[in-house]
């Protein structure tokens, strides 16, 4: 089985030229990664931060039958700074409210918005503190 880049050269959709400067594209971009600590360095699970994340998102998340309703609570979004909102129950309402659960974003697209206990705010916050999009005690 050939290359994509050799199929893009067969069927003359690409110059040989074009496909060397790509290839040093990839080559310096690969290189900038591995000094910057990157992708470069084994899989972004293997991080201990990380995986501390991921167990207290897991541990500490309601599932969303826990806090759906029909009360718009509103907050901002990481770098758009856009207004979102989720739709929960009066008790999460009352409880985002006094700091006992936090909203914090997954990061992924479409973005994913995530009610979790407040006790997962610190384990989140070391790896990624704006993926912390709301916590009233903040």
């Amino acid at each position: 089985m050939s290359t994509l880049r050799e199929q893009l050269l067969q069927q003359g959709l690409v110059s040989a030229e074009q496909a060397e400067r790509a290839d040093e594209k990839n080559a310096k971009s690969k290189s900038r990664r591995s000094k910057r600590g990157g992708r470069g360095r084994g899989k972004p699970g293997d991080d201990p931060k990380r995986q501390a994340m991921i167990k207290a998102i897991d541990e500490h998340r309601l599932s969303e039958a826990d806090y759906a309703g029909d009360i718009a609570f509103k907050f901002t979004s990481r770098g758009d700074s856009k207004i979102r909102k989720i739709l929960v129950n009066p008790k999460t309402a009352v409880r985002l409210g006094s700091g006992e659960l936090a909203i914090i974003e997954n990061g992924a697209e479409p973005l994913d918005h995530i009610i979790v206990v407040s006790e997962a705010v610190v384990a989140v916050r070391a790896v990624d503190p704006d993926a912390v999009r709301f916590h009233s005690r903040s």
